[in-house]
C-alpha cells in the first residue's frame, strides 16, 4: 500500500530524518525545531516562518551556517527513507533536471557562482540537480540523488572578447 505525507501524521519529520546526526545533541535537537518551523510555512521566508521574530530567524541562519551542518547529512537520512519506500515496487521512475537558482539580487550572499554564459554581467546563483523517484502512478517517494553547487566565475578570453 502506498503512503503519502498526509498518512505519516505530524511526526513525519522525526521519522523521515531519524538518521540525521551532526555529532552534537544540541544541533540535532535544533535541526528538528528548524525543520518543523520551515515545514509549517514552506513557501515563506525564514523571517516570516519565525513570525517576524528576528532572534528566532537569526538562530536558523546560525544553524545553517554551522560547519557541522551539511546538506549531505540532511539529505542522506531522507535517501535512506526513500529507499525503504522504493522496496516492493516493480517499476519506478527517476525524474531529474538541473535548476538554476538565481540570487543575483542578493549581493551580500557568499559562495555563489555564475549561472549564465554572459561574461560582461554574470548572473549569480547556484545549480541544483535532484532526482525524484516516483511510482508508475506518479506518487513521489523521495529524492534518490541531490547535488547543489556553484560554478567558478569565468573570465572572458581574448578570442571571446573579439566575437
Amino acid at each position: 500500500m502506498e503512503q503519502t505525507l498526509a498518512d505519516l501524521g505530524e511526526n513525519w519529520i522525526e521519522r523521515e530524518f531519524c538518521h540525521t546526526d551532526f555529532g552534537d545533541a544540541r544541533l540535532n535537537s535544533r535541526f528538528f525545531r528548524v525543520a518543523h518551523l520551515l515545514a509549517s510555512k514552506a513557501s515563506a521566508s525564514i523571517y516570516e516562518t519565525c513570525g517576524g521574530n528576528w532572534s528566532e530567524a537569526k538562530g536558523i541562519y546560525r544553524f545553517f551556517g554551522n560547519e557541522k551542518v551539511s546538506a549531505e547529512e540532511i539529505i542522506s537520512s531522507h535517501q535512506v527513507e526513500t529507499i525503504g519506500r522504493m522496496r516492493g515496487h516493480n517499476l519506478l521512475f527517476s525524474i531529474q533536471d538541473t535548476s538554476y537558482l538565481d540570487f543575483d539580487s542578493h549581493e551580500k550572499t557568499e559562495g555563489l557562482g555564475s549561472i549564465s554564459k554572459a561574461y560582461k554581467k554574470h548572473k549569480m546563483g547556484l545549480l541544483l540537480h535532484p532526482a525524484l523517484v516516483v511510482t508508475e502512478q506518479g506518487l513521489p517517494l523521495g529524492l534518490s540523488f541531490f547535488k547543489c553547487w556553484s560554478r567558478e566565475i569565468r573570465e572572458e578570453t581574448k578570442k571571446q572578447k573579439m566575437c
